[in-house]
């Protein structure tokens, strides 16, 4: 029985080298047994930016080539405790970008523009760029601050800006101030006329991609016109017994509004901040409400991942 046993075991030993052997001539003759790799990238994954009143940081993952950035600038403030318009929503870019693997880029990511305080004050402007609303000297009704841009840089050079929206003006019940317009296209759009002057307070025009938006025109005797605004900030409102509401930040800034000297009459809303991007930047005006906001994606279809290995196969060739 012994003897049995060990034969069999022999003949198992025998065809199993043998398996091995025909296995490896075939793969000489056919083919090449080898590592391969492929070049697919990661799952996606995305950073999330808020509202901080500060700069924040994205290094880009090693291996990465594109990353697609999707910033929303803040809304504008309301004006008047009581009769202040809506501040104007914040707009949108939405562009991919080529990076290079382990840098550092800089990201800014505007905050909503102040609303103006029970007292009279105005509202302040938004971070990054929101220009000022001023404060009544009668009744206790301010205009609103700008809402402030959002945007990503590298050094100096902003490479994506969404435009923030414009503050709403002061008004006096029944009369509203105006209200504040979106920023965030190409260009930011003008703010609202005010009611019931002669003729009415005009809204601060929006930024372009050339410059700042204009002041908005004063009415009702002596008070002074809105501050343009300028290269990345809205332009501040001007104070009054009615007073002037602040332009959304940007990649330039749109303009604050006039004061009125006249009782029964509103201000009118700042303009709304301009966007910036690349070419093919995808730009959308006034979507945004309350703070701004900034995502990073990367590995997404289409862009430069790591090499991934596979494990060892045969690949024959026939």
């Amino acid at each position: 029985m012994a003897g049995m046993a060990n034969m069999a075991r022999r003949a198992r030993v025998l065809g199993g080298a043998l398996a091995l052997a025909t296995a490896a001539a075939t793969a000489a003759l056919t083919g090449t047994l080898g590592p391969l790799t492929t070049g697919a990238g990661a799952q996606p994954a995305t950073e999330t930016f808020n509202c901080t009143g500060s700069a924040q940081t994205f290094t880009v993952p090693d291996g990465f080539t594109q990353i697609t950035v999707d910033a929303f600038g803040a809304q504008g403030g309301m004006g008047g405790a009581m009769s202040g318009g809506q501040g104007g929503p914040g707009g949108r870019a939405l562009v991919t970008i080529a990076v290079t693997p382990g840098e550092t880029l800089d990201v800014f990511v505007g905050c909503k523009g102040g609303d103006a305080s029970a007292g009279g004050d105005g509202g302040t402007g938004g971070f990054n760029g929101g220009g000022d609303g001023n404060g009544s000297s009668v009744d206790g009704r301010g205009a609103g601050g700008g809402g402030g841009a959002s945007d990503v840089r590298r050094g100096s050079t902003k490479l994506v800006v969404a435009g923030g929206g414009g503050g709403s003006g002061d008004g006096q019940v029944p009369i509203p101030g105006g209200s504040g317009v979106g920023g965030g296209g190409a260009s930011g759009a003008p703010g609202d006329d005010g009611s019931g002057g002669t003729p009415n307070c005009t809204g601060g025009g929006g930024g372009t991609d050339m410059g700042g938006g204009a002041g908005g025109v004063a009415c009702g005797g002596a008070a002074n016109n809105g501050e343009p605004g300028t290269s990345g900030t809205g332009g501040d409102g001007t104070n009054g017994v009615r007073s002037g509401a602040g332009g959304g930040g940007g990649f330039f800034g749109g303009g604050g509004s006039g004061a009125s000297q006249g009782v029964n009459v509103s201000t009118a809303g700042g303009g709304g901040g301009s966007g910036f991007g690349p070419a093919d930047v995808t730009f959308e005006t006034g979507v945004r409400s309350g703070d701004g906001l900034v995502t990073i994606t990367f590995g997404v279809a289409g862009a430069a991942g790591p090499a991934v290995p596979v494990e060892a196969e045969a690949r024959f060739t026939g």
